[in-house]
């Protein structure tokens, strides 16, 4: 493969919610000083007001997080959950064609190589649209032994057999980059779904799923050591909530994309 040496941007985009505010402050802050590669801005989407929580980010915080210049807030009307972190950005045009878009979470502490391995999968496949941390390596016992230095890239392929089976998607926590052709496809899609289905606004990767498994999209996989080793979900998580059957809204987007 031939590397891409175009000049484009690398944003980092995220959203959080009013109980982990103060976590993701010094989360960013652990980001910002300890990545070994340069990146144009952290994008940090939030709503005026949540549709799970009566109350709002506090403003001293955010003025705290305003006072570096490697930080911008995007400020959007309606809450859209989790996916907040994605659309916050393509819908507000911060992303331009060629640029690179690293989603990342609010809770987690990355490793230093995160960008730099993101951007060496982007220049050699700079093709495709869709990357992703290896998630399912994070749960191999091995994990925690890979050197900070380590990268594997493999491609895959998702499968639409209408079997609505459980595909291997994006994985959220571990980081996952976009560079979308048809920003307008992909955001319409986005916003069609959580209309018709009520409880896809918890569950950002199953919408994506369908999304990619719908169009039978390639991700190029990144097996590396993507975030550190944590004991347990941070305070309000969507996974510990009870708040949807995963496995079940998955099936449900899909059929409704087939359908």
């Amino acid at each position: 493969k031939k590397i891409n040496l175009t000049n484009y941007k690398i944003y980092v985009g995220l959203t959080t919610i009013p109980s982990r505010i103060n976590i993701l402050y010094n989360n960013l802050n652990h980001f910002i000083k300890n990545q070994n590669t340069t990146f144009e801005k952290i994008l940090i989407t939030i709503p005026k007001k949540y549709k799970r929580f009566n109350e709002k980010i506090n403003e001293n915080t955010l003025d705290l997080l305003k006072k570096n210049k490697k930080i911008e807030i995007i400020h959007i009307e309606e809450d859209l959950g989790p996916a907040s972190k994605y659309l916050g950005p393509l819908m507000n045009n911060y992303i331009n064609d060629d640029d690179l878009l690293l989603i990342i979470d609010d809770d987690r502490i990355y490793n230093k190589n995160l960008i730099k391995h993101f951007e060496m999968a982007y220049r050699s496949f700079n093709d495709y649209e869709f990357y992703s941390g290896l998630w399912s390596y994070f749960f191999d016992k091995n994990y925690k032994y890979l050197p900070n230095n380590f990268l594997e890239i493999t491609i895959h392929q998702e499968k639409n057999k209408d079997n609505f089976k459980f595909g291997n998607g994006l994985g959220g926590f571990f980081g996952f980059g976009l560079n979308i052709k048809n920003k307008k496809e992909f955001i319409d899609y986005n916003l069609k779904i959580m209309q018709l289905i009520e409880k896809s606004f918890y569950h950002d990767e199953g919408i994506l799923l369908g999304y990619l498994k719908k169009k039978q999209e390639h991700i190029i996989y990144l097996k590396h050591l993507g975030c550190e080793q944590y004991n347990e979900e941070t305070v309000d998580a969507l996974c510990k909530s009870g708040l949807c059957n995963r496995s079940i809204i998955e099936k449900e987007i899909l059929y409704k994309t087939n359908y």
